[in-house]
């Protein structure tokens, strides 16, 4: 049997962000229910570590030119830095954050607050989805150190258990086609 062919593999991320799309809009109303939003979280994180090794996987197939001969230019001034459009992590570890000290006026978030959040977060995976192609380009030159760093499990064992076991074989199938030898 053969491995699927990235624009498969393209057709299955698509349709897993879709699926998590439509039942966050379908279940809406019972956004209250912990059960709707767990499996909500899930989906998204299922989709968010596809499109992660997704977006290395294209970077390993991208054709590269040649570099140009380095030669000393001079510097000019870059001028102030354009802010990102998307922001989507290509690693599973999140970037270290200072402990802090928990509010002690906390409150828990209102299911539609909640929503709001969760509906946001898939919009900038569909921004980072959008951008794929692009992101593996700036990618391709540093794509064995970056890989590397994927490595990592996507889930914690409790919650691969709570992920669908197809979308747990998808997932597992391209971080194995990543850690393949490159044939090309």
């Amino acid at each position: 049997m053969t491995a699927p062919s990235l624009p498969v593999i393209c057709e299955a991320a698509a349709w897993l962000f879709t699926a998590v799309k439509g039942y966050a809009l379908r279940e809406a109303a019972r956004w209250h229910e912990a059960a709707v939003r767990r499996l909500a979280l899930g989906g998204l994180a299922a989709f968010a570590a596809s499109l992660r090794r997704l977006i290395h996987l294209l970077a390993r197939e991208e054709v590269l030119a040649t570099l140009r001969p380095h030669t000393d230019l001079p510097r000019t001034d870059p001028g102030p830095r354009a802010a990102r459009c998307y922001r989507f992590r290509l690693h599973e570890a999140p970037p270290p954050r200072p402990k802090r000290l928990p509010n002690p006026e906390r409150t828990e978030d209102t299911p539609e607050l909640s929503h709001a959040i969760f509906l946001s977060r898939l919009s900038n995976l569909a921004a980072a989805w959008r951008a794929r192609r692009r992101i593996a380009r700036r990618l391709a030159r540093r794509w064995a150190a970056s890989a590397a760093r994927l490595r990592r499990q996507a889930f914690s064992p409790h919650a691969a258990a709570r992920l669908p076991p197809l979308v747990l074989a998808y997932i597992t199938h391209l971080a194995a086609r990543l850690t393949a030898p490159d044939t090309s």
